[in-house]
């Protein structure tokens, strides 16, 4: 169809990737540095390992960005398949549709040639 709901769903599109990658990016900073800081603590026979090396808003922003994210997937797909459909229409005739068996009547006329 074209138009405004082509244009949000490339929107919603690239903004939960950028979301998604942004979340990414701080799990793998937060947990890199974390493993860094906890490291060499076994060495020295500290028995208490934390997060307090860490920021505490790392997580917290991946944890943001992720809900971000799926958020952003959800109205990518809502204005995607706006833009397909031209609003919420039931597809019709599309397919292989359902028909009845015809088992039954193909078993008789083998039976009956058969003899």
């Amino acid at each position: 169809m074209g138009g405004s709901s082509t244009t949000c769903a490339v929107f919603f599109f690239i903004f939960s990737w950028v979301s998604f990658l942004g979340a990414e990016a701080c799990l793998l900073a937060g947990s890199a540095r974390n493993a860094y800081h906890t490291k060499f603590r076994a060495n020295f026979h500290v028995d208490h390992l934390s997060c307090a090396t860490l920021r505490k808003g790392v997580f917290a922003a991946s944890a943001a960005l992720t809900l971000l994210s799926m958020t952003g997937s959800i109205l990518y797909y809502w204005s995607h398949s706006k833009a397909d459909t031209g609003g919420w229409e039931k597809h019709n005739n599309e397919g292989l549709g359902m028909t009845s068996s015809n088992f039954a009547e193909n078993q008789q006329q083998q039976k009956s040639s058969e003899f």
